[in-house]
């Protein structure tokens, strides 16, 4: 099991760098529309846990002998959504932190036009001071990077119990081998 945790929370952390590398890519070359980039980040993430369901069919098919039961597919799940969330964590830390550290001011710039345009003025300044409030623990590396790894884990969490109810199964054969599996 520990094999397949590492292989494939490995793959999913390689993701995770591929789309960090091209987020920041985008960040110097032009400037930045945070909500294709909101977007960008959420196909990396759903892409990466994708590696939480091979790992767990995997897991399935090549050790177990075609036999899962829930609890050893969640566990397997939860495991490998670890290295990609810490990973996603420490890379968005990173980026907000040195790579790109105007990253807060001009999120919130955004985000406060953002505000005035969709809502009324009776509204927007109560809407920008919470926000404002909220900055004082989103708008640092710390904050980011508990809020982004539990956004990660806990979309993985979701990936892994979908993953280990559809491919849980029971076989009944007590004679296993490995040139005779059980499925």
């Amino acid at each position: 099991m520990q094999k397949i945790v590492w292989r494939y929370g490995g793959f999913a952390v390689l993701i995770v760098a591929v789309f960090f590398i091209s987020t920041w890519l985008m960040f110097s070359i032009t400037t930045p529309n945070f909500g294709n980039l909101a977007i960008l980040n959420w196909i990396g993430i759903v892409l990466c846990l994708v590696f939480v369901f091979v790992g767990i069919l995997t897991y399935r098919n090549d050790m177990n002998y075609g036999e899962l039961h829930f609890k050893e597919g969640l566990i397997l799940g939860l495991l490998i959504t670890i290295l990609p969330a810490l990973a996603f964590g420490l890379l968005d830390a990173l980026l907000v932190s040195y790579l790109y550290p105007s990253f807060f001011d001009k999120y919130y710039a955004w985000k406060a036009a953002q505000i005035q345009e969709n809502h009324p003025a009776t509204e927007w300044a109560a809407r920008l001071q919470s926000m404002n409030e909220k900055r004082k623990f989103f708008g640092t590396a710390y904050g980011q990077f508990i809020v982004m790894t539990l956004s990660v884990y806990i979309t993985g969490a979701a990936v892994t119990a979908l993953s280990a109810l559809v491919l849980k199964r029971k076989t009944g054969n007590k004679i296993r081998t490995a040139a005779h599996p059980a499925y």
